[in-house]
């Protein structure tokens, strides 16, 4: 999903095989979501085994009924939109039926996100274990985090407000930027205009993510992690290679 939101020239210098199969070739088409049901029965026959899953929900809470400790609510899902799913991963234009997410929340939690909800623009956030539960007819989730959309930009931007107001660079901070920078000319003197062009959008390509992936850890978002530090290992890569390359 990174790749495919990226400015094309800069995807193309850190993925020249973007869409491409591994010999340069232009990928075939995946399968098309209709003929998804016989393969998947059949693999099911040698299916794997899960060790942990961990999923994110949001939307509007349905009525809640409280049992002692424990808040339920439902949240059933009638549309789903498609995002822009990579090459190889089926598109579909819309899914029959109705799902429903059985949501259970420590009042404690609860507690935490009530007043904010009152705000009907705003949405439940829920983090937790889900299964399939054939009694329902639905997927129970057993929350572990409980927060809503704008809960959790205030944070992140408290957070953010908190990192600039203390970034302020000391003189040694401020030295090693300078040595930073200079060595960065250095690395570029003496190259082709193209490389040299190239690295330094490696190298901001690189920045970008790192800047990135430790917004994410702030705030503690782990869905993207993965996918961001595994685009910065490649660009990392990249520049490595060039700089062989050149003997930099």
């Amino acid at each position: 999903m990174a790749k495919g939101q990226m400015d094309a020239a800069l995807r193309a210098q850190i993925f020249p095989n973007f869409g491409k199969g591994g010999d340069g070739t232009i990928a075939p088409p995946g399968i098309e979501w209709g003929k998804r049901i016989e393969p998947m029965k059949a693999l099911r026959r040698d299916a794997g085994q899960i060790s942990g899953l961990t999923v994110t929900l949001s939307g509007r809470p349905g009525k809640l009924h409280i049992d002692g400790s424990s808040v339920m609510t439902v949240i059933e899902q009638r549309q789903v939109k498609a995002p822009p799913y990579p090459k190889g991963v089926p598109h579909f234009d819309t899914v029959d039926g109705v799902t429903s997410y059985y949501i259970f929340m420590s009042l404690r939690h609860w507690k935490r996100v009530e007043k904010a909800l009152e705000d009907e623009s705003d949405l439940l956030v829920v983090e937790g274990s889900a299964v399939f539960d054939a009694k329902l007819e639905g997927i129970t989730i057993l929350s572990t985090r409980v927060s809503t959309k704008q809960l959790d930009y205030q944070k992140r931007k408290a957070k953010t407000l908190g990192a600039q107001s203390s970034a302020t660079p000391t003189a040694k901070e401020e030295s090693v930027e300078r040595e930073a920078s200079a060595a960065d000319e250095r690395e570029l003197s003496g190259l082709p205009p193209e490389a040299a062009e190239k690295l330094q959008q490696l190298q901001k390509a690189a920045d970008n993510l790192r800047q990135k992936l430790a917004a994410m850890e702030e705030g503690g978002q782990e869905s993207g992690q993965k996918m961001t530090r595994r685009l910065l290992k490649q660009t990392e890569k990249q520049i490595a290679t060039l700089k062989r390359r050149y003997n930099r």
